[in-house]
This record gives structure tokens, sequence and C-alpha cells, in this order.
């Protein structure tokens, strides 16, 4: 059997840490669960996530250190389930700056 360790921050809103009422720890293995188990990876703009009762959306990324980063903000429950990877974010914004650099 193999195991790995890797080292994770998770940071909350205000709003999404006065939603939650209940220890923040708890509330962060569920957050790392629920992105984890996306099987997208780490590179995510937006992925939902549930907390209790409550949706939150999520969003992740790999800092050079190797330290795993999820931030977690309020949300709508009508907003789409689609989780959006983060190189769809990555094209998104080459495009944009590609197209910028051509308008002036």
């Amino acid at each position: 059997m193999f195991s790995a360790y890797a080292s994770f921050l998770i940071r909350f809103s205000k709003e999404a840490s006065e939603m939650l009422g209940f220890l923040p720890s708890v509330a962060a293995a569920t957050a790392f669960r629920q992105v984890a188990a996306l099987g997208a990876g780490f590179d995510l703009a937006y992925a939902p996530v549930t907390i209790g009762k409550e949706a939150f959306a999520a969003s992740a990324r790999v800092m050079a250190s190797g330290t795993i980063v999820i931030e977690v903000d309020t949300a709508s429950r009508g907003l789409s389930p689609r989780v959006i990877v983060g190189v769809a974010r990555h094209a998104t914004a080459r495009a944009t700056a590609a197209q910028s650099g051509r308008s002036k």
C-alpha cells in the first residue's frame, strides 16, 4: 500500500464562515472531500459544494510550493451543478488578453 501526504489550505469567505455556524474543521474536511471526489484535479475555477444543508462554491489550485488551496464562498442553489476546470479559465483569460492586445 502506498500513502502520500499533501498540505492543503482551505479558506472560507466571511459570508461562508457566517453561514456555516459550526466547527470550521468539519466544514473544511467536507469541502476537501467533495472537491477531491469530483475527479477533476485541483485546478478548478468553480465547483458546487454542499456543507450541511447550505450550497457553496469552491475553487481550487495548487501553489508552486505544492500546497493545495481551496477557497469556499457562498452560492445560490440555482447555480449550475457543472464543474468548471481551471484549463477553461486559463484559456478564457488568454483569449481575452489576446483580444485586448488586438484592439489597441
